[in-house]
């Protein structure tokens, strides 16, 4: 499975992070439902509201819980498999073909667009 989400550097409390990191596990996390991005939008500072996601994350699937995610470490792949499995459900089942009818007022079941 290719990455959809990765990190530079560690990122979590007591961690020298870099922005676009933290960016990007704040929009991880939001996808997967584990962030509430402000009113104001995400920013590139990594704050509580964060570490208490990536803690809430861990905890919900069986991970240490120490609010740290390291590149290549089991909370990314997690999050990863997250984003992965999220996409899947998001994608249509007949591959993205849109079902018309062939003519108009055409009686019978609709056919994919080809």
């Amino acid at each position: 499975m290719p990455a959809l989400f990765r990190l530079k550097k560690p990122i979590g409390p007591n961690h020298v992070v870099d922005p676009s990191d933290t960016v990007h596990t704040k929009s991880a996390l939001a996808g997967i439902g584990f962030f509430e991005p402000p009113e104001e939008g995400i920013t590139p500072w990594p704050d509580t509201p964060m570490v208490d996601a990536v803690a809430a994350f861990q905890r919900g699937n069986g991970l240490k819980v120490d609010g740290v995610v390291n590149p290549g470490g089991p909370t990314q792949q997690a999050i990863n498999h997250s984003l992965a499995a999220r996409r899947t459900l998001r994608r249509p089942s007949n591959g993205g073909a849109q079902a018309t009818r062939t003519g108009e007022n055409a009686p019978g079941p609709a056919t994919p667009a080809r």
